[in-house]
């Protein structure tokens, strides 16, 4: 039986199998190919700076909102 932990990712859950849940949001953000420069992310409500983003530690069940900023005119 495979133990499956959930984070919620802009509204969408997203499966982690054992060992393979991200730690940190920079590990999480590192695993979508989101570059940390291009995003504000929020957890549970909470905005998290980017300077914060390897030391802020994630848990199952968690609700995440990643914002990416886009060059346009």
């Amino acid at each position: 039986m495979i133990i499956m932990a959930v984070l919620k990712v802009n509204g969408v859950e997203k499966e982690f199998a054992g060992g393979e849940f991200p730690k940190t949001l920079s590990e999480l953000l590192e695993r979508m190919n989101i570059s940390a420069v291009t995003v504000v992310a929020e957890i549970d409500g909470e905005i998290i700076g980017q300077e914060k983003f390897r030391k802020t530690h994630l848990s199952e069940g968690q609700e995440i909102e990643l914002v990416r900023f886009v060059q346009g005119g």
